[in-house]
């Protein structure tokens, strides 16, 4: 009987010591796991039980869990907070982009479309979208994307040099440059010299034309019209229309009657969306010919044909795919605009 209770006794404790290994084991791997951090994650994961709406806790996790290589569990907790929180696009976009990096495009495209329909008039969904469709290697779909973005949000630098790029590689060389030259006149920051460094060599490479301007400067009478100027612009060498001078204007922009007076066919054309007074329009990607406004002529004008674009006698918008090759300047004092060489 002593010998029977001597050995029950030497189990037990041969299992307590293999389990007490065991948990100093897992411990330790649990340490090592987050480099340092354990005890801080241990915390934080403890807050987040109690609210896991606690946004601050749940981003400096977050931080520590991306910071010690474990990306996973970090996509797995911003999750945990959109089901069970209110509505955060900070949140949603944080987890596409960890989403992207980890290579799972078709997750990614998925939390872009919930980060547009969120915000529709923001660019940041649709440049995500682009990120992670261009990694899956729809390249159509991803050049859609930065251009939708770059509709909303033109100065979206990111957005101009991957839809740049992308271009370069399609062997479009001429609407590389383009897009570059159309973000320098919106952002001349950081990158800007080798931006404009690299559009010459585009469009030296591919034999693009450039705008021609006669003389120094051109100089055309504009029109007020309530709060906006209007001016006559040449359109194909060949349809004239009155349209109002937009810098804010992404592009130039034209009404479905002067496309259809133009006779442009757009049943093939990329379809977008593009903001107004009254909110998010339809509208159908372009290429102009040529758009000159007195002696400054742009060949190869990207621009819009916009179905709901009540402007009542004026046509259309006269946008920065055309202004930005130039320097724009208004002399309100004589009525003129000044369009100089760059």
């Amino acid at each position: 009987m002593r010998l029977f209770v001597g050995v029950g006794l030497a189990v037990i404790a041969l299992v307590g010591g293999y389990a007490f290994f065991e948990s100093r084991k897992e411990s330790n791997q649990e340490r090592e796991r987050f480099r340092g951090h354990g005890a801080r994650v241990e915390a934080l994961q403890a807050e987040l039980e109690k609210d896991v709406c606690n946004r601050v806790a749940a981003n400096e996790l977050t931080d520590l869990y991306v910071e010690t290589k474990n990306e996973r569990m970090a996509v797995e907790l911003l999750d945990r907070v959109s089901r069970a929180c209110p509505p955060d696009a900070a949140i949603v976009a944080r987890a596409v982009r960890l989403r992207i990096e980890l290579g799972l495009a078709d997750q990614a495209v998925l939390g872009a479309a919930k980060l547009i329909e969120m915000q529709p008039r923001r660019a940041i969904g649709y440049s995500l979208r682009a990120e992670a469709r261009a990694r899956h290697g729809d390249e159509a779909a991803a050049e859609n994307d930065w251009r939708q973005a770059l509709e909303l949000d033109p100065g979206d630098a990111p957005a101009a040099d991957s839809l740049a790029e992308l271009l370069e590689k399609r062997g479009d060389l001429c609407a590389a440059a383009d897009v570059l030259d159309e973000l320098l006149a919106r952002r001349a920051g950081s990158g800007a010299a080798e931006r404009r460094a690299r559009s010459e060599v585009l469009r030296r490479d591919g034999g693009c034309p450039r705008e021609r301007i006669v003389g120094d400067d051109v100089i055309v009478p504009y029109e007020n019209k309530g709060d906006v100027m209007v001016v006559t612009v040449k359109l194909d060498d060949k349809h004239e229309a009155r349209m109002i001078l937009d810098t804010g204007a992404s592009s130039v922009a034209i009404t479905r009657s002067l496309a259809n007076r133009m006779n442009l066919d757009t049943s093939g054309a990329g379809a977008f969306y593009v903001a107004t007074a009254s909110g998010l329009a339809p509208a159908y990607r372009v290429r102009l010919k040529s758009v000159a406004l007195g002696g400054a002529r742009v060949e190869r004008v990207r621009a819009a044909v916009v179905d709901r674009m009540q402007l009542g006698d004026v046509e259309g918008l006269l946008g920065n795919s055309f202004l930005s090759r130039f320097q724009v300047r208004v002399d309100s004092a004589t009525g003129k605009v000044v369009l100089s060489r760059r």
